[in-house]
């Protein structure tokens, strides 16, 4: 995994397509706008089922069970 750091308005390129800007941050949040062709799927990691998780190398909460309650 490649980690850089950026501030406001700066970028990260991917390949000839994909541009990622980093909108605003506050603490633990940071907002990104991404650019890229319509026909590119774009995904948040938290959101994919664990097969995908695997195949992708990510690591961390998968998938949140909504109908779940909270223990207390």
């Amino acid at each position: 995994m490649l980690v850089l750091t950026r501030r406001r308005g700066e970028e990260i390129v991917i390949g000839d397509q994909v541009v990622i800007t980093v909108v605003e941050s506050h603490k633990d949040n940071v907002r990104i706008g991404i650019s890229a062709p319509r026909e590119l799927t774009i995904r948040r990691g938290e959101l994919l089922d664990e097969p995908a998780r695997e195949r992708l190398g990510l690591q961390g909460p998968g998938p949140v069970n909504k109908t779940e309650t909270p223990k207390q």
